[in-house]
């Protein structure tokens, strides 16, 4: 298996003021109803999404636990929009830097959670934010690696 670890030597420094930029309270209001002003990461599609995956870019899990547990892109932080704010945030936010890619995904389709996180780090100064439009059921679909929380390995696809 292909480690990714990318290095990030100021992610740790910046990261705290970062992790503070949006309190809870706001994170709540901004995942129900994003002002009118906000904008969207960059849609992409999965195949897009590997590229910025074999390069290193930090995929962010913008789903719930369970879901996250039973399937997700290997090395992708859970983090979604009611994270935001809390201590459950800091690891993720320490791995990122706002000045790099960072990659967001979802259940797809209807699921609005990892629009939601996008505003939440654009808000934070990230300005090269992807969001994989038809999120994780497109990329197991095509057969990119996936783990699980006991952390198994593997590839999506068809069974």
């Amino acid at each position: 298996p292909q480690a990714r670890e990318p290095e990030r030597p100021h992610a740790a420094q910046s990261a705290p003021a970062e992790a503070k930029a949006v309190a809870p309270s706001e994170a709540t209001t901004l995942a129900s109803t994003p002002p009118a002003s906000a904008t969207l990461g960059q849609m992409i599609d999965a195949k897009a999404a590997k590229g910025l995956f074999d390069q290193g870019v930090i995929f962010l899990d913008a789903r719930i636990q369970p879901e996250y547990d039973a399937g997700h892109i290997p090395q992708a932080y859970l983090l979604n929009s009611t994270m935001f704010g809390t201590p459950a945030a800091d690891e993720a936010m320490k791995a990122l830097d706002a000045s790099q890619p960072v990659v967001i995904y979802c259940g797809g389709g209807d699921c609005d959670a990892s629009k939601n996180v996008a505003i939440l780090l654009q808000q934070a100064g990230f300005k090269q934010v992807h969001i994989i439009e038809k999120g994780y059921p497109e990329w197991k679909e095509l057969g990119y690696p996936i783990e699980t929380a006991a952390g198994k390995a593997g590839a999506g696809g068809a069974k």
